[in-house]
């Protein structure tokens, strides 16, 4: 290895040994077997080099194998799976996340050490919502980061209390569930988009980006699709008796695709959303606003 390779390696060492702050550059250039010299020379401080065999860990860590995000996989599977595989990395992790911790005590501190930081939080948001299928999603980048660092503290700090990939999932299912429907920003409203089908039309039409871009933009805030091969009911109670259709629709054409939740400051600003989903080239999607409790006029308005 050249110099600059064996310093960036005796620094690893060094932050797992000693940790970041009790690392000298003395500590690193004796166990690189350099001068203190060449550490000015290849890096500049020592703080430069430990920032980038700090930051070399931290990318081989994220490039380990782990399971592959798959549009074709539920959501669900993706997301149990996935955790079970990052928790089961904390085990040999352990000694990366411990200097990490410390540096979080220090980036409070020194403002400069947090900017140098900064790309490397922002880069692992990305990756984060790369490996989990959330791609354009920024929010979740944050929330799976605040997720991770939180579950590598609690394997450092009691291993015996670490949640499975399904337990994190059951959790958000449950809080969701008592969050109820969400709240609309200060100006804007709930829009539910009904996607139809005619009967002629194509009932597998896909979102494309669509949702991601909605995600990018801040307006999309939930779908969920309807299997159109399902065989559904309809339900009526007549004089006390249960009384089943077949098919959910017996007497129209008109087939409900899926449902998506988008958040906009009015109905036009809706229309546009909607014109912008490719199913409103196949079939037909029709807008109403969520109801909240507000007995606007607006409430009842529909465009189809």
């Amino acid at each position: 290895m050249s110099n600059r390779e064996d310093l960036i390696a005796a620094a690893r060492d060094c932050l797992y040994e000693k940790g970041y702050a009790r690392t000298t550059a003395r500590d690193i250039a004796g166990a690189a077997g350099v001068s203190l010299a060449a550490i000015g020379y290849h890096f500049g401080s020592k703080e430069a080099l430990l920032t980038e065999a700090l930051q070399r860990e931290i990318k081989a860590w994220g490039e380990q194998e782990h399971p592959k995000s798959d549009e074709h996989r539920p959501v669900a599977e993706q997301f149990t799976s996935t955790w079970d595989s990052l928790i089961e990395s904390f085990a040999e992790s352990g000694p990366l996340w411990a200097v990490q911790f410390e540096l979080m005590a220090l980036l409070r501190r020194d403002p400069e050490l947090r900017k140098t930081f900064g790309d490397t939080n922002e880069a692992a948001r990305r990756g984060l919502l790369e490996l989990f299928g959330s791609a354009g999603f920024a929010q979740a980048g944050v929330l799976y980061q605040a997720m991770l660092v939180g579950l590598a503290a609690l394997a450092a700090a009691d291993p015996d209390s670490m949640p499975s990939g399904k337990d994190l999932l059951d959790a958000i299912r449950v809080v969701a569930e008592r969050a109820g429907t969400p709240e609309p920003r200060p100006g804007k409203r709930l829009y539910a988009l009904i996607l139809f089908s005619d009967g002629d039309s194509d009932m597998n039409t896909g979102c494309g980006t669509w949702s991601e871009d909605m995600q990018a933009a801040g307006i999309w805030r939930g779908a969920l699709g309807l299997d159109p091969e399902a065989k559904g009911n309809t339900v009526r109670v007549r004089e006390g008796q249960v009384v089943l259709g077949d098919g959910p629709f017996a007497e129209t054409k008109d087939l409900i695709g899926g449902i998506a939740v988008i958040e906009c400051a009015d109905l036009d600003e809706a229309v546009e959303v909607a014109a912008k989903h490719p199913f409103a080239k196949a079939g037909q999607i029709e807008i109403r606003p969520l109801w909240t409790g507000n007995t606007s006029n607006e409430a009842g308005l529909v465009r189809r």
